[in-house]
């Protein structure tokens, strides 16, 4: 076996050819990283001869991982033929009517996958086992009587961690779809369908909790898939908007909204059980419970209040826009601030049907697309006769932007409207946010999640947490290039 010094460490990732686009290279980047720490901790500590030794090691790694991985990658599917149809068929029509996106919650029962064999506390413990969830968050229910949302980390590594964690209040954990291959098919699927950014959170409450979560609203459009026990859901429409509180975070960071001042009757009011799909639309403020008139049976685990199987289950799908700055407001503070204008509108000053028009997505992937007949009325108007699908969309968000800016100065009562520059920046704008949502759907974000393996020390975890880590860096890294971006004039 060749022996490379120390200067050749950097290039023992491209020993091998790889196609850029699979995820081997997640793999082999990530176990790079690590081997390359483990080279620096052994040549502080020696400073001599057996550091070759683990260079040898390392070649040798990265050649055994090449055939491991291709053996054990799972491809990108979406192996969910009734979720499947029930996106197709029933959510995508449902959530692409002018009265839902948005605008209004709804609710379907009896959805076909929509069961344990999606998520269940079985599948929690397992994770736990696994040491998936190190990070893992309890919302307290004392707190959530009181109308507060306040959440405390609760690092659980087994049955008996879930079970204290969930008599503290609803464990979840974010970016469980990076943890399950059920959870990451269907984000994959979800992303495939609709063309925006899905990320995937788990929420577990125990039977009788009479406030599961406070009233709050979210900074995203969700998706509810209930899987296991019941919960109660409302959900209401979103209150008056007041200065210094954002709609988007109601409910959180020491906010507290007023259900009988603030709120009135909800617009939904309904049990959850297996099979139920709930969409609630970006800033609707919701709250759950699982409380019930009938006592529960006693149990396993000692608790003589509840069981495994009566824990309430739900996977949160959300449908990531203003989250990642792919709104119109984004957009025209970027357009702004690198112009070097000052923005002398409060959005608190707005209306409700211009301040949703203000934070509406960005008309970007298949679902949120402008119809052709929109996007030619848009390049004719500017003049351009290009069949060019981008640079056509680009015209009609131009057009959109402008619209939008000189309607909300003229709801202010500014003349003139704040100057957006000339087409040319806001087309370099427009461009990098269309960049931005084409990096931002990574093919590769959901492939080679496996299931949790038998305990968080095997070698299974520490390389799926490898892959998992190297995701989320490539995502934070382009989240970091919007924001260089934003600041750049």
């Amino acid at each position: 076996m060749i022996l490379l010094p120390i200067s050749s460490c950097s290039r023992l990732k491209y020993i091998s050819s790889f196609d850029q686009s699979s995820n081997e290279l997640i793999i082999l980047d990530s176990v790079f990283t690590n081997v390359q720490f483990m080279l620096q901790i052994h040549h502080n500590r020696t400073n001599d001869r057996p550091m070759k030794q683990f260079i040898s090691l390392k070649i040798l790694l990265l050649c055994c991982l090449k055939h491991l991985s291709k053996s054990l990658a799972i491809a990108k599917t979406t192996s969910f033929p009734l979720l499947e149809s029930f996106f197709q068929q029933t959510l995508l029509p449902a959530l692409q009517s002018n009265e839902t996106w948005q605008k209004s919650p709804r609710v379907w029962h009896d959805v076909k996958g929509c069961d344990s064999e999606l998520f269940s506390f079985e599948d929690a413990i397992a994770g736990a086992n696994a040491g998936y969830l190190e990070r893992a968050v309890v919302a307290k229910s004392e707190d959530a009587q009181k109308g507060n949302w306040v959440s405390d980390y609760a690092p659980s590594y087994d049955k008996k961690d879930l079970m204290e964690a969930l008599h503290k209040g609803t464990l979840f954990f974010n970016g469980a779809g990076l943890d399950y291959p059920s959870l990451a098919q269907l984000a994959d699927l979800s992303q495939s369908i609709f063309e925006l950014p899905a990320n995937i959170n788990v929420y577990m409450t125990k039977p009788q909790q009479v406030v599961s979560v406070s009233p709050h609203t979210d900074n995203q459009d969700v998706i509810i898939f209930q899987t296991q026990g019941r919960k109660r859901w409302r959900v209401w429409s979103p209150p008056t908007r007041v200065l210094g509180k954002d709609p988007f975070s109601r409910g959180k960071r020491g906010d507290r909204i007023d259900i009988d001042l603030e709120l009135g009757d909800p617009m939904i009011d309904e049990w959850l059980e297996p099979g139920s799909v709930l969409y609630v639309p970006l800033g609707f403020p919701h709250a759950t419970s699982t409380e019930e008139d009938n006592e529960i049976a006693s149990c396993n685990d000692g608790d003589p209040r509840f069981q495994s199987d009566d824990i309430s289950c739900h996977v949160t799908l959300n449908l990531d826009t203003y989250f990642y700055g792919l709104c119109f407001a984004t957009l025209r503070a970027v357009v702004l601030v690198r112009e070097g204008t000052a923005d002398p509108i409060n959005p608190v000053d707005l209306d409700d049907e211009m301040h949703s028009q203000l934070f509406s997505p960005l008309p970007l992937g298949t679902f949120l697309r402008p119809t052709d007949n929109e996007i030619s009325d848009a390049a004719k108007k500017n003049n351009n006769d290009n069949d060019d699908n981008d640079e056509a969309l680009v015209h009609h968000i131009l057009g959109r932007l402008k619209t939008l800016n000189e309607k909300m100065a003229q709801q202010c009562g500014i003349q003139p409207p704040p100057d957006l520059g000339s087409q040319q920046h806001q087309r370099i704008c427009i461009q990098f946010f269309m960049d931005h949502w084409k990096g931002l759907l990574n093919p590769t974000k959901y492939l080679n999640v496996r299931p949790p393996p038998p305990h968080r020390f095997s070698p299974d975890r520490l390389e799926a947490k490898m892959i998992k880590d190297d995701k989320n860096r490539r995502e934070e890294s382009q989240l970091k290039k919007l924001g260089a971006f934003a600041t750049k004039i």
